[in-house]
């Protein structure tokens, strides 16, 4: 499982397990901890991944209607299922002047340098490689406190949003704006976490040393 929260939805959905099983948390390469370069604009946030209505879009097109500062601007960057819908209701929350969808990116560093602060509002997740690499990154980040988001957080896990809370988000990203010195100095520390407790060298280590382990018993 790539994460205790997946681990423990298979339990409660299967009853327990049948087999040998082992948490194995994602992980990235050192490459993917080098800094972005950003040319930070004032007030710009940034959403990557796929559009559809779990990824928590809607709370946050809520949350920038709250501010109600005309200056706050927010890519999206995204392709899916649900993309006429969010149009849709950035015009009906009068946000036209402020919203801009893009096609998807890859890497995803590429719309980090546009970020004053990306935003992953997801009301589900299992264990999103979007909030790892925004982490390792070094860019300001606000999410939500959904399956194993806490774990990539570790002590930072306080910081957390509840899912589909836009007044809690619209708070949250005023935070950002108002005092970014702060919102910067948590992308450092939740960098060293991160580079600390999810490379990809470590995760491959644990993968192998599972089947070692599993290839170690005895043949029935």
């Amino acid at each position: 499982f790539d994460s205790k929260s997946s681990a423990e939805t298979y339990r409660g959905k299967m009853g327990g397990f049948s087999c040998a099983h082992r948490v194995v948390h994602n992980g990235l390469r050192d490459h993917e901890f080098d800094c972005v370069n950003r040319a930070v604009p004032a007030n710009q946030f940034v959403f990557v991944g796929e559009i559809r209505k779990l990824k928590g879009l809607d709370t946050l097109l809520q949350a920038l209607a709250l501010i109600k500062e005309p200056d706050v601007s927010l890519l999206v960057f995204g392709s899916g299922p649900d993309e006429e819908f969010f149009k849709n209701r950035v015009q009906i929350l009068g946000l036209t002047n402020q919203v801009t969808f893009h096609s998807p990116i890859f890497p995803a560093t590429k719309a980090f340098v546009n970020a004053r602060c990306v935003v992953v509002p997801s009301l589900a997740e299992s264990f999103p490689y979007i909030v790892l690499e925004t982490a390792a990154a070094k860019v300001p980040l606000l999410t939500t406190n959904v399956g194993g988001i806490p774990e990539i957080f570790g002590p930072h896990a306080h910081q957390l949003l509840p899912a589909g809370d836009a007044y809690e988000l619209a708070k949250a990203m005023q935070c950002v704006l108002d005092d970014h010195d702060s919102a910067e100095r948590l992308a450092a520390s939740l960098h060293n976490h991160v580079y600390t407790h999810f490379r990809f060298s470590t995760m491959v280590e644990h993968i192998v040393g599972f089947y070692n382990e599993l290839l170690s018993f005895p043949m029935e």
